[in-house]
């Protein structure tokens, strides 16, 4: 019977019910090696534990091992919170002690094990510390080794029914995947953890016994928190990559954090939730294949819906919330920022191919492509002057770091779609004025010169940055002159700093560029992150 679809549908939920006593009275028959079962192998623990097949002679010694599990959890854990620290930093000291750790429902508990290893010698690479960064960069096999044996530990998964671990281990991977930005491989690893996750009924709620809460309240928290980083970052990849997910927006009765109660990293992780749920709905309504149908017209007014929607959701609780203000605060506020990049950017790259083919661009366009500049200068000074800084001292600002590094090559790209072109300029300098577009792409390049050494990503992004900006003209950027010539930073109004939105943008009337009167046919235009990076050809189109 499938779980999913089977399984959801009235019927059997009623079918279940029917026989729910004669179920319970009997446990001896209960199929615990069937994945619908798998969770009451910890639940009821029923299960003993056995000796991992891990390759111990491959991983750092004990020392160095635990130093990486305990940075995991002051970094990476902070907004990713799918593990208990008590039950895994215990059960790490006894597989080192030679004990056995695999069962009670983790038969793949050394997968983890691994994931955990490796995205501590990871973040270990970013820490404020010159010591742990020199040990990191002096031991670069930490972390790949420990990711190759995972892919060894794995490599029978999908026949092996999963269980929570199997899920666990390959979310850290993606972590570890996307703070490389090796983000086609994140893609697949992700959708593979769905599928297990589904597998496994993850996406629904636990069925326990009320005399255990306390011993196995640890593990349902991990259940719940499993399934939510899954259902968040499904989502920021689907607006990145431009393809479809592999979780079912609506398809779960998963139980949502108490607000009132749960730690900051859980109410942090339902705020995150929230805001999934809009931006999924928002993708949908604007980028989706089956409405290649409408136009920008139509997209456009999906997306000031939506900007009106993120409005709503941010005044129920941003201004009242404890920890707004705090780096948790701070990281929603970025991935916020980022989110509405990726939902407008599509419209200033329609921009610039339009400036390029000499077609007309409507005032509705040009509308939409300045808010999209607008947000790249938030995020790179949200990066630049909050995030860096702040991340010395920080655990979980040092743990969105690798996101940052790619957020602001996102947010730079954007910027030096507008710096290399005199035609762009024009067609924005009304709505950009006040924005000093080569002194901000400046100072976001500091933070790939920061990181240049230890991650390989911001090296790249520093590269092409400059490359691009060296093959610029002396005259190609008119109207965005360096050194605060005749621009500065813009600033946002009070109202829209303490909610993160950008102000809104005035009438801008109904005068047009003077340019050809061919006008943009979106269906021609690819909204994937493949289209927007391979940007080199626009920065050719000439002044």
């Amino acid at each position: 019977m499938p779980e999913f679809y089977g399984g959801s549908s009235s019927e059997v939920l009623e079918a279940i019910q029917a026989r729910s006593k004669s179920s319970e009275t009997d446990e001896a028959g209960t199929d615990l090696s069937s994945p619908e079962n798998r969770a009451l192998l910890w639940l009821g623990s029923r299960s003993g534990l056995t000796f991992g097949k891990a390759a111990g002679a491959l991983l750092p010694p004990k020392v160095v091992a635990m130093e990486y599990v305990h940075r995991y959890f002051q970094t990476a854990h902070r907004i990713f919170p799918i593990l208990d620290k008590r039950l895994f930093v215990n059960s790490t000291v006894d597989y080192y002690n030679g004990l056995p750790t695999e069962g009670k429902g983790y038969e793949s508990w050394t997968a983890v094990m691994y994931m955990v290893i490796a995205l501590g010698h990871q973040y270990s690479l970013v820490d404020p510390d010159p010591e742990v960064r020199r040990r990191a960069l002096n031991s670069p096999e930490d972390g790949e080794v420990c990711f190759q044996l995972l892919k060894a530990c794995l490599n029978d998964v999908h026949f092996a029914g999963g269980d929570i671990s199997a899920v666990n281990s390959l979310l850290l991977a993606f972590l570890w995947l996307y703070n490389q930005h090796r983000l086609h491989e994140g893609y697949m690893v992700l959708g593979t953890a769905a599928r297990i996750g589904y597998g496994i009924g993850l996406h629904r709620n636990l069925k326990m016994d009320p005399d255990q809460g306390l011993h196995i309240m640890p593990h349902v928290m991990g259940w719940c928190s499993s399934f939510w980083c899954l259902f968040t970052y499904e989502r920021e990849m689907v607006a990145l990559l431009g393809r479809p997910c592999a979780i079912e927006a609506h398809e779960f009765d998963i139980n949502t954090f108490p607000l009132e109660e749960s730690s900051v990293e859980l109410q942090y992780l339902e705020r995150m939730r929230q805001f999934a749920a809009i931006t999924w709905s928002a993708y949908d309504q604007i980028y989706s294949l089956s409405l290649k149908h409408l136009g920008l017209s139509e997209r456009s007014d999906a997306l000031r819906k939506t900007d009106e929607a993120f409005e709503r959701w941010f005044n129920s609780w941003f201004l009242d919330c404890t920890w707004a203000k705090e780096p948790h605060g701070l990281v929603i506020r970025l991935r916020f920022l980022h989110s509405r990049l990726l939902l407008y950017r599509a419209f200033l790259s329609i921009l610039v191919q339009g400036a390029r083919r000499q077609e007309k661009v409507s005032n509705e366009l040009k509308e939409l492509a300045a808010v999209s500049v607008r947000i790249a200068v938030d995020i790179v000074i949200i990066i630049v002057d909050d995030i860096y800084p702040a991340a010395r001292s920080s655990g979980t600002l040092q743990g969105i770091l690798f996101h940052a590094v790619l957020y602001l090559w996102n947010a730079v790209v954007s910027l030096l779609f507008v710096a290399s072109s005199r035609v762009v300029q024009q067609l924005l300098e009304s709505e950009l004025q006040g924005i000093n577009i080569l002194d901000t792409i400046a100072h976001g390049t500091r933070i790939f010169e920061a990181y240049s050494d230890t991650v390989a990503s911001a090296r790249i992004a520093l590269q092409k940055s400059h490359t691009i900006l060296d093959k610029m003209s002396p005259d190609s950027t008119s109207l965005v002159k360096p050194n605060g010539a005749g621009m500065a930073v813009a600033t946002t109004p009070d109202s829209c700093e303490k909610t993160g939105i950008s102000p809104s943008q005035n009438d801008l009337g109904s005068t047009e560029s003077a340019l050809p009167e061919t006008e943009l046919d979106w269906a021609e235009f690819d909204t994937t992150l493949d289209d927007f990076n391979n940007f080199e050809p626009f920065f050719s189109m000439g002044s």
